[in-house]
Order: structure tokens, then sequence, then C-alpha cells
């Protein structure tokens, strides 16, 4: 087993070849679609890595006052090697996430972060969650409009407590959205206050009940726009699988893997990713 590069490996190895194009992304998913579009697009010489292959000690994490997580070492380790040459063309890349609302978006050398809130959504465009769902998953969907404005504001809410969580610290353990949304008539209904107790319960801290509430309401009226800034990566791809089991589509691809590896076959807005990496 070949060992992983320590941090003072890859000082050593970007300042004597400044013109290696390595592209570090967070996990399996941003590094098979950056691998497809590096393919696609002729950027031949760049090479995407996991950040799980570089040796991040804890300690790095410390330094900075970060918390464990694959984001938290790709920038962790971008601002470790900011201290070789600035014409080096190695790349760190990370999600926004939440980060873009709380000012938190660091500007490192070589630090990368998507457009929008994450990877996945590169992805999020009617047309193609239209072609996606009525087509090739085959889910039979009578008012798509109607639909797709109320998957819209689902993705929208959940976005809004996930907001009102780090705003308040809460560091929430979340529970499944499966059995807080239904079909409702010509919509996709989502019982956000059912939800919320949920996660109160799960949490125990129901006492906070109108607290959380309140400042979940607040978050919910500043989201406005394109709704790619605030949408979860995740909560996008659990609500597409949702759609699949409840809206009869195919049940053989109805998981969290396949709908990924659906995104990662799709060349739809393969120009705005390319735009990312031109780094």
């Amino acid at each position: 087993m070949i060992p992983s590069p320590t941090v003072e490996e890859l000082i050593a190895r970007y300042d004597l070849e400044p013109n290696l194009q390595d592209i570090y992304v967070e996990g399996t998913f941003d590094r098979d679609l950056l691998r497809k579009v590096c393919a696609e697009s002729g950027f031949v010489d760049r090479i995407i890595y996991e950040i799980n292959v570089v040796d991040i000690p804890y300690d790095y994490l410390a330094k900075y006052n970060m918390t464990e997580g694959n984001k938290q070492r790709v920038i962790a380790l971008a601002k470790e090697l900011a201290v070789v040459n600035k014409d080096c063309k190695y790349s760190c890349i990370v999600d926004k996430d939440l980060d873009h609302w709380f000012g938190k978006i660091d500007d490192v050398p070589r630090l990368y972060w998507t457009d929008y809130c994450s990877m996945e959504l590169y992805f999020f465009n009617e047309d193609f969650i239209r072609n996606a769902l009525l087509y090739t998953l085959g889910c039979k969907i009578d008012f798509w409009r109607d639909f797709f404005d109320s998957f819209v504001n689902i993705l929208k809410q959940l976005y809004a407590l996930r907001l009102c969580d780090f705003d308040l610290q809460l560091n929430i353990t979340w529970v499944s959205i499966e059995k807080s949304i239904m079909s409702k008539g010509k919509v996709v209904f989502f019982d956000v206050g059912d939800y919320i107790d949920k996660i109160l319960n799960r949490n125990a801290i129901m006492q906070r009940k109108n607290e959380i509430e309140s400042s979940y309401r607040s978050w919910l009226g500043k989201l406005a726009g394109d709704p790619r800034l605030f949408i979860r990566g995740h909560d996008f791809i659990d609500l597409i699988v949702w759609v699949l089991k409840n809206y009869r589509g195919l049940k053989e691809v109805s998981n969290e893997v396949v709908v990924q590896r659906l995104l990662i076959g799709s060349t739809k807005d393969i120009d705005n990713i390319i735009g990312a990496l031109n780094c």
C-alpha cells in the first residue's frame, strides 16, 4: 500500500514542480465528476485527488480552529500550501455549503469555492431535472410547474433550517425527511412543523422550539434569487430519491448512489463546471 503524502512532502513537490495541475476535492462524487469533465474538455494534465489520500493529522485542523471533515481538510491543506511559489498550478476546490451566508469564504491562494452551494447544484436546472425525472427515471408527474415549484420550496425550507442550526450553534443531528413529506394534489408538501418537532426531540432541545422557529422564519425570508445559492446538494439528491419512490419512478435506481452517478454521466451544464476549473 502506497503511503499517503504528507503536507510537507506536497510543499516540496510543488516547490520543485510548480507546473503540476493537481486538484484536491472533498469526496468521491467531486473527484469522479471533475475527472469526467477534464477528460471531455482536454484537461489531460489535471489529476483529481480526494482529500483522504493526503495525510492531514488533526493538529492541522486545530491550528486553524477547524472541526473534523473533508471540507475542513481541503481548506487546511490550501492554507498550509500557501507558502509555496505563487505561480504554482495546483488547486483545492470546496463547496460553499452555508459559508457564503456568514461571510466565511476564506481568501486563500489556490483555494477555489464552487459557484453554488455544492457540486451537485451545477445540475440544478429545471429542464435537466424534468427530463431526468419524467423520462430517464420514469416518474409519473402530471402537473410539472406546480410540482417543480413545490420541489424547490422544500429544498429552500430545509436550507433555512440548516442556516438556523449553524446560526444558533445547535449542532443538530438530522433525521430523515421521508416521513415529513407527502404528495398532496399537484404538489409535494413538506410538513415543516412536524419535521422541526422530530429534530427537536431527536436532539433533546424541545425547550428551544420558539427560538428555533423564529430563527427559521427569519432565514426563510432572506432566501431569494438563484435557488442554487440556497440548496444543499445532499438535500437535492435525497429529495430526488423520495420523488422516485413516491411518483412511481424506476425502483431499481431509487437510491442516492445511483442518482449521483446519473449526474456524473450527464454533460448538462458542463461549460459551467469547466468555468470552475479555470483556476
